[in-house]
């Protein structure tokens, strides 16, 4: 029997969203620093972030599962239904326990929200958001995270060309920078 979860995206060791963010973290000179990225997937940014900046700690943040965010008529709409969700899951803890990674990466298997109870306020010096495509997602998430990162930290995320993304930085960011790759970033 066919396996119908495949991959549809090739990996990609160097991902434009990571790079930028890796330039935002190099600029203002957070690489000895924790950082969060919700919405991990098969761990392209979280893999190239840890490899540039080999002091950088990050909490990677999924489910893993195979939900659907919005309708299809919202341009946030994703389904993950047909992704080998649980190998990439996998793929991610079994390099979690490489010596070169060992005691940087911390793997959260749970809701955006709900994995905010495991990290103290104000101990990040970045948060990327890139799960929950949707406006109230983002919303959900901004919210959720804003008192987890430090005074002079950085808020982030990916895909502001989506018009729900667009208008949930603009109201609560403005002046935000736009960067490669669709990237918002915010100093708080």
């Amino acid at each position: 029997m066919e396996n119908k979860k495949t991959s549809k995206r090739k990996y990609n060791p160097s991902p434009k969203q990571a790079v930028a963010i890796g330039d935002l973290i190099e600029r203002e000179g957070l690489g000895t620093g924790s950082i969060a990225e919700i919405g991990v997937f098969w761990g392209e940014t979280t893999f190239y972030l840890l490899d540039r900046f080999p002091d950088l700690d990050i909490f990677g943040i999924d489910l893993w599962e195979e939900v659907t965010w919005g309708d299809k008529s919202d341009e946030g709409f994703r389904t993950y239904e047909d992704f080998p969700l649980e190998s990439y899951y996998k793929g991610i803890c079994e390099k979690q326990i490489l010596p070169k990674y060992q005691g940087r990466l911390t793997v959260i298997r749970a809701d955006s929200v709900d994995a905010t109870n495991t990290i103290f306020d104000k101990a990040l010096d970045l948060v990327f958001i890139d799960g929950d495509h949707t406006a109230g997602g983002v919303e959900r998430d901004v919210l959720a995270w804003l008192p987890k990162i430090k005074k002079g930290g950085w808020i982030t995320g990916h895909d502001v060309h989506m018009p729900g993304v667009k208008e949930v930085v603009e109201r609560f960011f403005p002046g935000w920078e736009e960067h490669d790759n669709f990237v918002w970033a915010k100093k708080v």
